[in-house]
């Protein structure tokens, strides 16, 4: 990893956004990153305890720290380099179904968890949860994962909407949960198709 790149994919764009995406590697950054993860959590209205999210925060970056991981922010660049947003990817590796000298296991996927896309409310409308959600993709496919799998809930309908436009599927549950409006949504790069385009 490297550089502080806002790609999505490919897609063109007419005008510069009106935020950056970089790395969250700075104490700032991590403290930034803690202080959205609980305004996303806190909008949720759920308690993640049974995802130890306590102990996510205090650990930050934890999973999603290089060289399998990533942590993004997002910034405005208007006046004010305040957070205004962030998306996270950590490795998510399967259960072993097959032992290690099989050409089964050699072929199994590498995945991936997308978690914490969140996007403040003044600055929704500008493309950003669009953004930084294709941006974690490219990560995704950077580092050699051919599996995304993540997790939302069923009343969250411009999220979902998202997730489909960027070639995501619902899937079976990856995880139990006891939120049962949970949906769990899958994406694979088997054939290295394009995203497509915003």
């Amino acid at each position: 990893m490297g550089g502080t790149s806002t790609s999505v994919n490919g897609a063109a764009a007419s005008a510069l956004p009106p935020f950056r995406i970089d790395y969250a590697i700075s104490p700032q950054d991590l403290k930034d990153i803690a202080e959205l993860f609980l305004e996303y959590t806190n909008g949720l209205g759920i308690d993640l305890a049974y995802q130890s999210f306590e102990q996510e925060l205090a650990g930050l970056p934890g999973k999603y720290a290089s060289p399998h991981g990533v942590l993004l922010i997002a910034r405005g660049i208007s006046g004010s380099s305040k957070p205004i947003g962030c998306v996270a990817l950590r490795p998510l590796p399967l259960p072993e179904l097959a032992p290690a000298s099989t050409p089964a296991a050699s072929k199994r996927s590498k995945r991936s968890e997308l978690k914490r896309l969140y996007v403040r409310s003044d600055a929704r409308g500008t493309g950003l949860g669009e953004a930084l959600a294709r941006r974690a993709l490219d990560e995704a496919v950077a580092l050699g994962y051919n599996e995304v799998v993540m997790d939302t809930l069923e009343s969250m309908m411009p999220a979902r909407k998202l997730y489909t436009k960027l070639g995501f599927s619902e899937t079976t549950a990856y995880y139990e949960t006891p939120i049962a409006e949970t949906v769990f949504y899958r994406r694979t790069f088997y054939d290295k198709s394009p995203f497509p385009a915003m």
